[in-house]
Parts: structure tokens; C-alpha cells; sequence
């Protein structure tokens, strides 16, 4: 009888790490040359087996999926060959009902009393890898639902997310004005129960006040988890004898309903089911789906935005239309008259006096600015319609330029207008009417931001490939933060306030320069002045053959 302090220890020790095999929660197994010697019931429960004499005897292969068996072979032969292999490794396990899953192996060698065995400790990292696969699903989904701004888009990018990833179909239900429902998209995996979707589509629509399904979600805002969908339910469901046929064809077997939300409010239902073959939808499954409902929710309350914005856009534009167009004939009588005035307060024979020159001018100027504003107006609209165009022809820039100095210069009382011209023709390739427009914008806002008078300086140059037009004035200048916004719609720089404007002339311009092939930019310093540059491609007239 072994009775020496060194036994009893020895004894202990055996004793206690038998009881440590026995009660890890970490899968063990021992085993030599691939045959399993041993298991612990953690093991065991993993891979779904009830005693270890259901796998003593057997190979480790056995442990491990057919799709992965390759890959434990490869490990092997690389270890025969004396090449490091990791003894730590993630694999697809098969349980003894055939389902799969993924563990972590970390293997190891101990002696025991006939020999060197292999231990195995294995850990389920399902949960882990479902974490990690339904994060990267919702970033992804995330994605897929913001690539779009427009609702309907959206809706169908919300069931091509969902099937067949999470449910075998699914349908998308979005309340009404009136407290109902309407459908919006059904999606199922099998095409042919596809069309029995969207027979319930058309022909069915549960009542706003229905106990179960999407009425209720929609209605009270709480989800509903059905685990194993009955008979029984699905007759308290149906509307009639063909509903309930229809609603059995589909082989409902597990169902979730969740509501889409957004910035508090329910906007909607979103409903998954799954067939028979396949799991049934577990209180994890649900909250999910919750999280999906809520981004599903923010995008289609993004595209609801979108098109309202897009409606207002399209309302304000027509507005604009109609106004312009109202406005331009009592411009085109004031401009007539105020043009009458000055050719008669230019005749010899006609001496007015200081005040009666000023009104004239006065009038004739801003009916101009007037003008020059309804036509921008429409031309913004035309921008946003994708209608804006330019109809180019060669024309003499000089000439115009000429011409329009002239004509404002007759109108002016406190500002000089300077024309620093070339003698010889600079020809482009341009559009008149929009060239001139563009001009005559940039040689008013010259005008009207130098209150204090004083010249607006309007030079042209030509070099081998551009023409180069510059508009200077002594006005009040803009400040250098807001130059880089300057171009854009409705900016206006934060000196002007005082100023009237709209902030939509440089905006077009930059429009209508670029149709040109040109650029614009502004060299300004507050206080100080602007200068306006306009940079067109000469013409260059083809070569005949």
C-alpha cells in the first residue's frame, strides 16, 4: 500500500487535475495520432455528443467540417515536413446533427503513463463571429441605404439587404396619412413564393386596428418576436379562406415585426420571416432587427427629406418662372421710356436742369439692374434644370466691350467707367447676349460697391491663346475669408450687408464662363478695391484643306 507523503501528493495532484478536465468550461480532448482517446463534457456538449464512448476511438477529422478538412491535412503534412505551424488555430467544427460552427484550437503534448498525447482545448466562438458578422452587416447596410437620397430606391435597397441574409422574405409596410398602412416592397428568396407575396400585396391589407403584425408595430411602435408561427395564428391573421392559403404556401415558420423609425416617431413596419428550413428567430434576432428598423428609418426619413426639398426646389424654381416672366414686360416699358428720357436730355435743343438729369439717369440705371436681375433669375432656374446653355458664335470682344462702356457711362452721374481697350479686334468663340450679361453683372457690382464714386477701370488683353478681361474698381473690397465662398449661390460677403443684392450674379457668372471654356476669379483687399478677372480661349479659326 503506497502510504508516503510523496504518493498521497502525487495522488492529490491527479485527483485534482481529473477534476479540472472534468469541469472546464473550455472543450478538452487527448488524443494520439488522431484518434481521440479522450473528452471532457465540455467538449462533448459542443459538438453535441451525450458520452464520450460516442467518440472515443474515433479521429479528430470527425471534429471537423468536410469544407475544412483540407485545410487540417495541409497542417499536418507541414508539420511532417518540420515547418512551424501555429499551435493555435480557428476551424469549422461539425457537430454530431451535421450543423457547423466555428471554435479555436489550441494544441499541446503531455506525457502520460504509456506515452506523449496531444491535447486540444477548444472554444465556441459563434457568438463572437455572429457579433462580428452583424457589425459589419449594419456598417455595410449603412452604406448600401445611404447610397441613395431617393425614397423609392431606398425601399428597394432595404430588401436586398435583408434577403437572404437575415430572412428567406420580407416585406416593408410605411404608415399613411390616415393612420393606415400602405406596402411598399415585398422580397422573397424563392421566386416563385414571390409572387404569392405580391398577391397578398395587392389583394390583402390587415386592418389599422389588427392585434398582430405590421398594424400593430405601426400602431403602438413595439415589436413583436412570433418564434414558431402556428396554424392557429395564421388564421387569426387572414382575412379569408384564399389569405390563409396564401399565407400557408409561403411556409412561414418564424417571424419578426419591427417598427421603422425616425427622429422619435414610427414611419413604418418592417417584417421578416423565415421557412421551415431554416432556424427560428430568437430575442438576440430581434434586437437586431430593431437596430436595422432604426437605420432603416433614418434613410428613408433622409429620402423623404430629400424629395420634399427637391419639391420645394421645383416649386421655387416654377415660382421664379412665372414671376420673371410677369416682371419682363413692364421692365422692357420702363426701359423704353428711361432710354426716350436720356436720348431727349441729349438733344441740343433740350437744356434740363442738374435734378431733372440725375432722376433720368437714375431711372435708366436701375431699370438695367432691374432687367439684369429678372434674367438672372431665370437663369438660375435654368441652372438647376440643367437648361442653361450658350449658343457660341466668333464675336469681337472689344467691340462689346466698347459698346457697353459706353452705354453705361451715359447713365452714370458720381462713377467713371474707363475703358482700357485694344485697337485691334479680340476675337472668341462666344455666346453675345451671355458674354454680355456676365459683363454687364460684374461692371454693376463694380458700380455698386464703390458708394463713394470714383472709376471702375475696364481693361481687355490678348495673349497667344486667351483673352483676358479685367474689372477694377475703388470700391469697399471683400474680406479674404469670404472670397473662397464668393462664387457660390446665395452668398454675399459680410461687408455688404447694408448693400442690396441677392447673391446670384457671380454664381451664374461662373456658370456662363465656364460654358465658355473660361475661368473667373477675384484679386480683392477690404477697403481697397476688386478686380475681376474673366480669362476666354481666342477663336481660332479652322484651317481649310
Amino acid at each position: 500500500m503506497l502510504t508516503t507523503p510523496d504518493v498521497v501528493t502525487a495522488l492529490s495532484d491527479e485527483a485534482q487535475l481529473n477534476t479540472i478536465f472534468a469541469r472546464s468550461p473550455v472543450g478538452i480532448c487527448i488524443a494520439r495520432n488522431t484518434i481521440i482517446l479522450n473528452a471532457n463534457a465540455a467538449l462533448l456538449a459542443m459538438f453535441g455528443y451525450e458520452d464520450v464512448a460516442q467518440i472515443r476511438g474515433r479521429s479528430l477529422v470527425d471534429l471537423v467540417a468536410p469544407s475544412a478538412r483540407a485545410a487540417l491535412t495541409e497542417r499536418a503534412q507541414r508539420r511532417e515536413r518540420g515547418e512551424i505551424v501555429p499551435n493555435v488555430y480557428e476551424i469549422i467544427g461539425m457537430r454530431q446533427n451535421g450543423s457547423t460552427f466555428p471554435y479555436i484550437v489550441a494544441v499541446d503534448t503531455i506525457q502520460l503513463a504509456d506515452g506523449i498525447a496531444s491535447v486540444a482545448f477548444c472554444t465556441d466562438i459563434s457568438d463572437r463571429k455572429r457579433a462580428e458578422d452583424r457589425l459589419r452587416f449594419l456598417a455595410e447596410s449603412s452604406i448600401v441605404l445611404a447610397s441613395s437620397l431617393n425614397y423609392h430606391e431606398t425601399i428597394r435597397n432595404v430588401t436586398t439587404i435583408i434577403v437572404p441574409s437575415l430572412a428567406d422574405w420580407c416585406t416593408v409596410d410605411m404608415r399613411t396619412p390616415d393612420g393606415g398602412s400602405e406596402r411598399v416592397a415585398v422580397f422573397h428568396a424563392d421566386p416563385l413564393k414571390q409572387h404569392v407575396l405580391e398577391r397578398i400585396r395587392t389583394n390583402y391589407t390587415l386592418p389599422p386596428n389588427a392585434a398582430m403584425g405590421y398594424p400593430a408595430v405601426i400602431r403602438t411602435g413595439r415589436s413583436i418576436l412570433v418564434p414558431l408561427v402556428t396554424l392557429s395564428e395564421l388564421r387569426q391573421v387572414a382575412l379569408d379562406q384564399e389569405h390563409l392559403e396564401l399565407l400557408v404556401s409561403l411556409g412561414v415558420y418564424s417571424m419578426v415585426f419591427v417598427p421603422i423609425s425616425a427622429r422619435g416617431v414610427t414611419i413604418g413596419a418592417l417584417t421578416l420571416g423565415l421557412s421551415e428550413l431554416r432556424a427560428s428567430y430568437t430575442s438576440e434576432d430581434l434586437a437586431f432587427a430593431e437596430e436595422l428598423g432604426r437605420r432603416v428609418g433614418q434613410a428613408v426619413d433622409n429620402g423623404r427629406l430629400y424629395q420634399e426639398a427637391q419639391d420645394a426646389i421645383a416649386l421655387r424654381d416654377q415660382f421664379l418662372m412665372l414671376a420673371a416672366h410677369e416682371l419682363r414686360t413692364p421692365i422692357t416699358s420702363l426701359m423704353g421710356y428711361a432710354q426716350w428720357l436720356v436720348r431727349q436730355q441729349q438733344a441740343a435743343e433740350y437744356m434740363p436742369t442738374e435734378r431733372e438729369r440725375r432722376a433720368t439717369e437714375t431711372i435708366a440705371f436701375q431699370a438695367e439692374r432691374l432687367k439684369l436681375l429678372v434674367n438672372t433669375l431665370l437663369d438660375v432656374s435654368r441652372v438647376e434644370q440643367g437648361r442653361l446653355m450658350v449658343e457660341r458664335t466668333p464675336l469681337d470682344l472689344c467691340a462689346l466691350l466698347r459698346r457697353m462702356v459706353d452705354d453705361v457711362q451715359t447713365i452714370l452721374h458720381i462713377h467713371t467707367v474707363v475703358g482700357d481697350l485694344p485697337a485691334n479686334p479680340v476675337i472668341v468663340l462666344g455666346d453675345v447676349l451671355r458674354l454680355e450679361q456676365v459683363l454687364q453683372n460684374l461692371m454693376q457690382n463694380a458700380i455698386k460697391y464703390s458708394p463713394r464714386g470714383g472709376e471702375v477701370r475696364v481693361r481687355l488683353e490678348a495673349t497667344s491663346t486667351h483673352a483676358r478681361v479685367a474689372v477694377t474698381d475703388q470700391g469697399i473690397g471683400i474680406p479674404e475669408v469670404a472670397q473662397e465662398r464668393l462664387f457660390t449661390r446665395f452668398f454675399r460677403a459680410p461687408n455688404v450687408a447694408d448693400i442690396g443684392g441677392l447673391g446670384l450674379g457671380l454664381q451664374l457668372a461662373k456658370e456662363l464662363i465656364e460654358l465658355h471654356d473660361g475661368t473667373i476669379e477675384v484679386v480683392s483687399s477690404e477697403g481697397q478695391g476688386s478686380t475681376f478677372t474673366v480669362r476666354l480661349p481666342l477663336y481660332s479659326p479652322p484651317i481649310e484643306e
